[in-house]
């Protein structure tokens, strides 16, 4: 999006370009909190995409997030009383397990990746792989 705002002053062309050339059935969740307000970019996308949109993602900074469950809460709020109930609303951005359980009313979906990726989890992932490779005869070499 940023590529596209600097080379032709409008952003929303990322969404429109994704849209054109995706297939119809890889779902178009759009980043809406870039350049604008959040509840004012998840009514361009929606405005933009209609009833193509099937997310918008808030994946507001910590250093200016605010209060997410709020933002969130606007944000629903606005899509539904412009007729678009149907947008979910995913959160990203730092979004540890007490984020998931404290914004799960407001949030049909959650972006985590850095929260899962500490090497007390790397560790895990990796151990719980190698005793079922070994299970079915693979293993690591």
């Amino acid at each position: 999006m940023i590529v596209f705002r600097h080379a032709t002053g409008d952003h929303t062309l990322a969404w429109a370009w994704f849209d054109k050339v995706m297939p119809s059935d890889v779902p178009r969740i759009v980043l809406v909190d870039t350049f604008f307000d959040e509840r004012e970019e998840s009514m361009i996308a929606a405005k933009l995409l209609g009833n193509r949109l099937y997310g918008v993602r808030l994946d507001t900074p910590s250093s200016r997030r605010g209060n997410m469950e709020a933002i969130a809460r606007e944000v629903r709020w606005t899509l539904d009383l412009a007729g678009y109930r149907n947008v979910k609303i995913l959160i990203s951005g730092g979004v540890d397990e007490e984020d998931v359980i404290r914004l799960r009313d407001v949030a049909d979906m959650f972006g985590v990746g850095t929260s899962i990726a500490s090497h007390q989890v790397l560790i895990l992932v990796w151990t719980l792989w190698r005793r079922m490779t070994r299970r079915v005869g693979v293993g690591y070499r």
